[in-house]
């Protein structure tokens, strides 16, 4: 059978009962698993761990040494310190001894799926951001996630080079694969439902605080988040551990001594959970192209509104005028404004858009179809030449801000 990588969807899910498969969804190594701190993809890959085991299938983690999750079968694999200078981060190039590790992170994935070549899977679910990766996974029936857009020249190249199934976490970052001539599918995230069957709190039982979480880097705007929650009146709490120690101690320390902002570092995602539950809002000024926005479909989940930057995927996750407010991008004013006015939004109808639109099944039934039509296929003989390619220019990421949605009537300043 030949792979048709269009035939990822979610929009359709097959009714039909699918058998029960063998699994093995890889991490990436570059970090361990762990609850508190997690990466936005081991999020989706341990939910993913979770709801396919529910559903019957025999599931196991393939991730690096220190990994710990409660729940999930773990096969864990020692990393060479090396290679956790390898880790991704937006609109920067990897640093000269970063890509000096290449060598050390080829061993690392190769070592990894001789693991899971014991295993012996029916087919891989592969979630890591690097080229070895998917060379490695080149003799399994795999799927690779692409949970960056098209950042990086090797892994562009690497999912030209591939005849095996690619799948973007959005329908933008699926354009944006789309235009440097990687055939990507659509594998859209989702998360769960936390709450539970309990109430959304009141109004008069909700804290004056906006919540700003997700990595201290410059991508994702923490000092501009900061400063628009206290214009706004509200308390700014800041979750998060330090992805860029430079822009921390200039941009936002030095905020960190208002009276207004109250930094809890490095939480679990239940713990993240309560407090978008109570808070007034959440905030996302990034300053990139977002591939999905796991806080902002996780605080709509909860019913807590989220005002954002129009930028990357964060205009198809947030309903605006129902989830919250897309704002255009680099506007602090109007960022301050929508802050403000988040209050009027009816809760209960943040959440209903959420769990109709974001929620974890349909994910589930993409990964299940998708799995189910890959273990089918043949595998190309052991050896096999890969097509010589030249990779597409990676993306700029300066470059596109998205298509901004707006209500009619409704501007901020």
């Amino acid at each position: 059978m030949s792979v048709n990588r269009h035939s990822i969807r979610i929009d359709t899910p097959s009714t039909a009962p699918l058998a029960a498969m063998k699994i093995a969804i890889v991490a990436p190594v570059v970090a361990p698993i762990v609850e508190r701190d997690a990466h936005g993809n081991h999020h989706v890959l341990v939910d993913l761990a979770r709801g396919l085991e529910k559903r019957g299938h025999d599931v196991a983690v393939f991730c690096a040494e220190g990994s710990s999750v409660p729940g999930v079968r773990l096969v864990t694999l020692p990393i060479d310190k090396d290679v956790r200078r390898r880790t991704v981060i937006p609109g920067r190039e990897l640093a000269a001894d970063a890509r000096d590790a290449g060598d050390a992170l080829g061993r690392a994935y190769r070592a990894l799926f001789e693991r899971v070549a014991d295993f012996g899977p029916d087919a891989v679910s592969q979630h890591a951001y690097d080229a070895e990766a998917i060379e490695a996974a080149g003799s399994f029936r795999a799927v690779h996630t692409l949970h960056l857009p098209p950042i990086l020249p090797e892994v562009v190249r690497a999912c030209v080079a591939t005849e095996q199934r690619l799948g973007a976490v959005s329908r933008d970052a699926q354009s944006r694969w789309h235009a440097v001539g990687v055939d990507a599918g659509l594998l859209r995230n989702g998360v769960p439902d936390p709450l539970d069957g309990r109430d959304l709190p009141t109004r008069a039982e909700r804290d004056p605080a906006a919540i700003i979480a997700g990595r201290i880097s410059p991508e994702k705007g923490t000092a501009v988040a900061i400063r628009a929650a206290g214009r706004a009146g509200l308390r700014a709490d800041v979750v998060g551990s330090v992805h860029d120690p430079d822009y921390y101690a200039t941009q936002v320390e030095p905020l960190l001594k208002s009276g207004f902002v109250n930094y809890r570092g490095a939480i679990t995602r239940a713990e993240l959970s309560e407090l978008l539950l109570n808070a007034e809002v959440a905030i996302m000024p990034v300053e990139w192209d977002e591939p999905f926005g796991l806080v902002a479909a996780d605080a709509q989940m909860v019913g807590c509104p989220v005002v954002a930057y129009n930028r990357g995927a964060l205009p198809e996750i947030v309903e605006h005028g129902v989830g919250g407010w897309i704002v255009p991008a680099g506007e602090e004013s109007a960022l301050v404004g929508a802050a403000a006015a988040a209050s009027s939004l009816p809760r209960e109808e943040i959440r209903e858009s959420a769990v109709r639109r974001l929620g974890l099944e349909p994910m589930l039934d993409a990964y299940e179809e998708t799995l189910a039509a890959a273990a089918d296929e043949d595998l190309a003989p052991a050896g096999s030449p890969q097509p010589d390619v030249a990779a597409p220019e990676a993306e700029d990421l300066s470059a596109s801000t998205g298509t901004l949605r707006r209500q009619e009537g409704t501007t901020f300043r």
